[in-house]
């Protein structure tokens, strides 16, 4: 194994690849002395057992053996290290290379020298003293050394943009740094066409050098020369709010004008080409299992008949009743500790996947969570294989059928790693075409199942990249909605279920009069009547309003009224709502439904100097809630900042407890508050 300079340096990556470099040119150089002082003295041995052999020959003979062997093995040991079969370090193709340049100056100097013309690269390279070096280094080390000394400024840029880690004392780690570095290495040295030469050019265009720098002269293999692109999002934005300009070759199609984009949202183009096999690929909470519940909703009215397979739901998921209008299975395969239970669950998704398969007509199979099911690690991965095994051979007869039998299959996923799927199955996925759903830079979104605000879903994003190219690399903004869309490589805004004009049929008030919608909870409508007329735009000062002492009591008459308002679509949700969105009032908005909201957020990123708690990444911040409290809210209590990476960390069912029938009881598991605080406490004390 290669020997890397201490983790502990990769705080700094530019002093870490500094020491990484003098190691590898050490390490040249020691082998370059070891092979000539080896040669030199078997040449020197040699040439003395020559001069003796004819009046001592015993000696003489010994001297020449001995220095023949010692020349040979310091020759092989060199050709095993560097695939070089050289004597002094010089090879047959540097000899035929000076002996070319000794022609071309004697022509030169002949009367024929005006028919011959030395170019400037033809004369003899200056290299660096790390490319000398790594002449005597294995062909990978080699290569690294001039890769390294080439790019080492994009390098330290892009490993610094990778976030530390924070072990259970606190003290921030430095692996995924190094784990990328090696993995960079690999990919380069291997595939001339890596995608890190084009993160590394875009990297350097993006963060361009501020003083003149001096680019070392050496040998560089031709490969070498990055050519490709990386996200913005891979560097570190600087401390204030401006945005990176991003050039126009990096947009979609060539950098189209996404404001003159197509007028039909996603839910539209989505209900029109149901029947072409599908691979949707968004973040936790983007919206892609709201956009086909309602998009299947309406495709079952036109008679189609809808199958549904989630084995990996969660019970935020249970609020979407799709009994209603599909075949279904819904569970968490991984929580049933029983394998006989499992395999029932199993068998009887199987049998679904059967039914599915022989049923006429116009139909839909809806693979959700889709990376769980295809999860080569998945506890029961063995009892699936049959199962998957029949599944992955539909998807293929479908898809190449190109959605003439009026029949699709469409498999959800949050990302698309290969090295986590079972075998085969990624070709397959990748050959249907792409519906990548995700929240536009610069805005928020509402998860309504995760209880919270999400943005940009960069591990999403950049799965996407990885399998599909640096098309999907900008996203457009600017399109009417905070989430956007690309279906058949053609952005545009993902819309909502209004776009589809479904006749709810269970509709609690979508077609009532206003004046229908009073409630046989008389004492309930005098509070909705009191907020109303009072002209009260917070809930919080609404309890205060009604002398309402402690806060445990305040909460429950605040949980109450936002069911209440939610439950009927009352039009004081917008009144009393810190976040104005065209979906309406939902009773978890209650919890932010405070006087000084504005304020305590400020507060909360100041606690750190705007660093997130947990990864201490300077960035742009979100303010997380350990529990809610709503007008008790405290920055530094339950109130603290973290980065979107660590936000979604933070609301993992292994660290969160989420509540759906009380907005109030959704807190973090100790554990994780645990870590969140120690990283607080570092972040807030006098030394920092």
């Amino acid at each position: 194994m290669a020997h890397y300079p201490e983790l502990r340096y990769l705080k700094k990556p530019t002093n870490w690849l500094h020491k990484r470099m003098d190691s590898l040119g050490e390490k040249g150089c020691d082998e370059r002395t070891r092979v000539w002082v080896s040669e030199s003295l078997g040449t020197v041995s040699f040439l003395g057992g020559v001069a003796t052999v004819g009046f001592m020959p015993p000696v003489g003979a010994m001297a020449i053996t001995f220095g023949a062997c010692s020349v040979l093995c310091a020759m092989a040991g060199d050709a095993i290290t560097t695939g070089k079969i050289r004597a002094f370090a010089v090879t047959f193709g540097d000899l035929m290379g000076l002996a070319d340049r000794m022609t071309r100056s004697k022509l030169e100097e002949d009367e024929f020298g005006d028919l011959v013309h030395v170019k400037k690269e033809d004369a003899p390279i200056q290299k660096s003293s790390l490319a000398r070096a790594a002449e005597f280094l294995s062909p990978e080390e080699a290569f690294e050394a001039n890769f390294l000394e080439y790019n080492k400024r994009e390098i330290a840029l892009y490993l610094n943009s990778i976030p530390p880690s924070i072990d259970e004392n606190g003290r921030e780690t430095y692996e995924a740094r190094l784990d990328e570095y090696i993995e960079m290495c690999s990919s380069v040295f291997h595939d001339e066409d890596s995608e890190y030469y084009e993160l590394l050019d875009a990297i350097g265009q993006q963060v361009p050098v501020l003083s003149q720098q001096v680019t070392p002269v050496g040998y560089i293999p031709p490969a070498l020369t990055p050519t490709r692109l990386v996200p913005p999002t891979v560097l570190q934005e600087p401390d204030n709010d401006t945005v990176h300009q991003v050039p126009t070759s990096w947009q979609v199609g060539g950098g189209q004008n996404f404001n003159k984009q197509v007028v039909e949202s996603g839910y539209q183009r989505m209900i029109k080409t149901w029947h072409e096999c599908t691979l949707t690929v968004a973040g936790q909470g983007a919206g892609k299992t709201e956009m086909y519940f309602w998009v299947t909703y309406l495709a079952a009215q036109l008679g189609v008949k809808v199958f549904y397979i989630n084995l990996a739901t969660k019970p935020q998921d249970l609020g979407r009743k799709w009994e209603g209008h599909t075949r279904c299975i819904r569970t968490d395969l991984r929580k049933i500790a029983n394998p006989t239970d499992a395999e029932a669950v199993v068998s009887e998704t199987h049998h679904l996947i059967q039914e599915f398969d022989h049923t006429t007509g116009k139909k839909l199979l809806i693979v959700d969570e889709g990376n769980i099911i295809f999860l080569k690690t998945h506890k029961y991965a063995k009892l699936m294989k049959p199962m998957v095994e029949e599944l992955t051979a539909l998807i293929g007869d479908l898809n190449s059928a190109g959605g003439k039998e009026n029949a699709s299959v469409h498999v959800l996923v949050q990302v698309l790693k290969a090295g986590s799927l079972t075998q085969n199955i990624l070709p397959i996925l990748k050959s249907l075409r792409l519906n990548f759903i995700t929240v536009a830079p610069g805005q928020s979104a509402e998860a309504k199942d995760r209880d919270q605000k999400i943005s940009t879903n960069a591990q999403a994003h950049q799965s996407v990249i990885d399998n599909y190219g640096s098309d999907y690399r900008k996203i457009p903004s600017g399109l009417g909605d905070s989430r956007v869309v690309n279906l058949d490589g053609r952005w545009s805004p993902c819309g909502s279920k209004d776009d589809l004009k479904i006749q709810i049929q269970d509709s609690a008030s979508a077609s009532q009069p206003e004046a229908q919608k009073k409630t046989a909870t008389p004492k309930m409508d005098r509070v909705i009547e009191a907020l109303e007329d009072g002209g009260f735009t917070d809930l919080w000062t609404f309890a205060n309003y009604l002398e309402i002492v402690d806060g445990e009591s305040k909460r429950r008459l605040i949980a109450l009224v936002a069911d209440h308002i939610e439950k009927y679509n009352l039009p004081v949700g917008e009144q009393v709502s810190v976040y104005a969105k065209e979906e309406g009032f939902s009773r978890y908005d209650a919890r932010y439904s405070q006087p000084d909201l504005k304020q305590k957020l400020k507060d909360t990123y100041a606690l750190t100097g705007n660093r997130c708690c947990i990864c201490q990444k300077k960035t742009d911040l979100e303010a997380h809630h350990l529990r809610y409290l709503s007008g008790e809210d405290t920055p530094g209590k339950n109130m603290v900042p973290l980065c979107e990476e660590c936000h979604d960390e933070a609301h993992k069912p292994k660290n969160w407890v989420s509540n759906s029938d009380d907005i109030w009881a959704a807190h973090q598991l100790e554990h994780f508050e645990n870590k969140i605080r120690m990283g607080l406490n570092f972040l807030t004390s006098p030394s920092q």
